[in-house]
């Protein structure tokens, strides 16, 4: 990160809610913490978001992959709503955000995915390696995925 800031990507623990996905920047120099922001996808009663990866982007923000899920589903969820996707978020350098999406139909298929870590490419763009239910060869249980995202344009 520039000036030599370390950013980290976790989850955080409230104690009235499932987990946030959490990312942390700091100094390197003397360890202070310039921000931390905490980010939800779906309501927080049944639903956490646990962050594996940050990568930076161009601009000189922040891309952070995650899995975003139900750890204990109630027994009303249909296989919809009982589902983890790979979900991927972007931060300005000041931790504002900027957009979000799940990258893969897990929701759909009934199935579950999580986002694990986030590479940047050289023109722009990201890898996402997911721990995934919907790519891959059927019927062979957990599968690594790469999902390619090609570099904004604007």
């Amino acid at each position: 990160a520039e000036n030599e800031d370390v950013v980290i990507a976790g989850l955080a623990v409230p104690d009235d809610r499932q987990p946030e996905g959490r990312v942390v920047r700091a100094s390197i120099n003397n360890g202070s913490k310039i921000w931390d922001k905490r980010r939800t996808d779906r309501e927080t009663t049944d639903y956490n978001v646990e962050c594996y990866g940050v990568a930076p982007t161009p601009s000189g923000g922040f891309v952070v992959t995650c899995g975003d899920g139900p750890m204990t589903p109630p027994r009303s969820f249909d296989c919809h709503e009982r589902t983890w996707t790979a979900y991927l978020y972007e931060l300005d350098g000041d931790g504002t955000f900027l957009w979000a999406t799940n990258l893969t139909n897990a929701s759909a298929a009934c199935l579950n995915d999580a986002g694990e870590f986030v590479a940047a490419a050289k023109d722009g763009g990201y890898s996402v390696f997911v721990d995934s239910s919907t790519l891959g060869a059927a019927g062979t249980g957990g599968n690594f995925g790469l999902v390619r995202l090609g570099a904004e344009r604007g």
